[in-house]
């Protein structure tokens, strides 16, 4: 069994870190971030919303 685990990441500066981690050969469960209709993104220093990330191949992206 590979090791289990998810990703928090709700900024910028995170996604070249996860990028490098699945390059790795590493798949996480999930990726947790902030829903930019729930969070406000015009006070949050280097805010990221994680589907665009998700979308362009780098995860399944799924909206809860």
């Amino acid at each position: 069994m590979g090791i289990r685990f998810i990703i928090l990441c709700t900024v910028s500066t995170g996604l070249d870190a996860i990028a490098e981690v699945i390059r790795n050969g590493f798949q996480p469960e999930a990726i947790i971030g902030l829903h930019p209709q729930k969070a406000n993104p015009s006070i949050i220093s280097g805010y990221v919303d994680i589907s665009n990330f998700a979308k362009k191949g780098y995860l399944v992206y799924t909206n809860y």
